[in-house]
C-alpha cells in the first residue's frame, strides 16, 4: 500500500466559515503543518453547522486501485462545546462524515473520516478521475458561546502501487511532490 496527500490549492464551491486573515479560506488550511492560530477558519457562535469545501490539486503518483480516502482536520473549539465533521464533494454529491465532539482549546487535535468507496456513486469504488474531481472540506457548529477553529485540512488517497515498485521509491515521488 501507498499513499498520496492532496493539500487544498483553490476554493471549492462552499466557503461559510470565517477566516483567520489572507483573501481566501482554503489558504488558511492548506499548510503541511498546523499552525494553530496563525491561520484557520471558524465557526463562531453558531449553533447551525457551517462549512467550506477545497478544490485539490490533480493526483500525481497514485496509480491502479484506490483502497480509500482519508480526510484529516486539525482543529480545537473555545467555550461550551463544539462539534465537527469532515466533509466531500464528488460528482455534485456533498457528504458529510460522523459529528465528532472536537477538543476544548488549548487541545488542537487532528480527526479524520474514511470512506472505502465514493458515497456519490452508490458505494462504487474511487477512480483516479473522482479524485482529481473531489472537494474536501469539514463543517462545524458550536453554540451561543463558543467558536470552533480549524487550522489544516487535508486528504490521504491510499492506493495500490504499480507491481515492481518499491515503497521506498513511492515515499521518493511523494517527497518530490511536497
Amino acid at each position: 500500500m501507498a499513499t498520496e496527500i492532496l493539500r487544498p490549492d483553490a476554493a471549492g464551491d462552499i466557503a461559510f466559515l470565517d477566516r483567520s486573515g489572507g483573501r481566501f479560506n482554503w489558504e488558511m488550511v492548506c499548510e503541511e503543518e498546523p499552525d494553530e492560530f496563525d491561520t484557520y477558519v471558524a465557526n463562531s457562535l453558531n449553533p447551525t453547522y457551517l462549512m467550506d469545501l477545497y478544490n485539490l490539486p490533480p493526483h500525481s503518483v497514485g496509480s491502479l486501485t484506490i483502497n480509500f480516502i482519508k480526510i484529516y482536520f486539525v482543529c480545537c473549539y473555545y467555550g461550551v462545546a463544539g462539534y465537527g465533521k469532515s466533509a466531500l464533494k464528488s460528482d455534485s454529491t456533498i457528504t458529510e462524515g460522523a459529528e465528532i465532539a472536537i477538543s476544548e482549546y488549548p487541545a488542537w487535535t487532528i480527526y479524520s473520516q474514511q470512506w472505502n468507496t465514493n458515497p456519490a456513486t452508490d458505494g462504487d469504488p474511487w477512480t483516479w478521475d473522482d479524485i482529481d474531481a473531489l472537494q474536501i472540506g469539514v463543517a462545524f457548529k458550536g453554540g451561543s458561546a463558543t467558536t470552533c477553529y480549524c487550522t489544516q485540512v487535508y486528504v490521504e488517497v491510499d492506493f495500490s502501487p504499480p507491481a515492481g515498485v518499491p515503497q521506498q521509491a513511492m515515499h521518493l515521488m511523494r517527497m518530490r511532490r511536497n
